[in-house]
């Protein structure tokens, strides 16, 4: 997703002003599809990401829902949590009633 030009457009665009970290948590992916999520290693992250000033993260990847939970728990009162999952899908909604006109 960091590397795709749809994201690389989206923050020109929209967060122009924004300073962004973009931690790297390919791992995160791997531990859900392999039912070995690592608590510890992801709190680590978490805390790297609010200790630098993070106040929002996004839950960029389909995967993340199902650690979205232990995500917020891990950040309460440091930052926010975004979970595009319901826009996404408001999204899907839109484009394939525009097809079926």
């Amino acid at each position: 997703t960091l590397a795709s030009e749809r994201y690389k457009w989206l923050v020109s665009t929209y967060a122009a002003d924004k300073t962004i970290i973009e931690p790297d948590c390919s791992q995160w992916s791997y531990m859900i599809e392999h039912n070995k999520v690592n608590d510890v290693y992801i709190a680590a992250q978490v805390d790297d990401m609010c200790n630098v000033g993070a106040d929002v993260i996004v839950l960029g990847c389909t995967h993340y829902h199902w650690i979205e939970e232990k995500i917020r728990s891990m950040a309460a009162g440091r930052a926010e949590i975004i979970q595009p999952e319901q826009a996404i899908i408001r999204q899907l909604q839109r484009v394939l009633e525009k097809q079926a006109r």
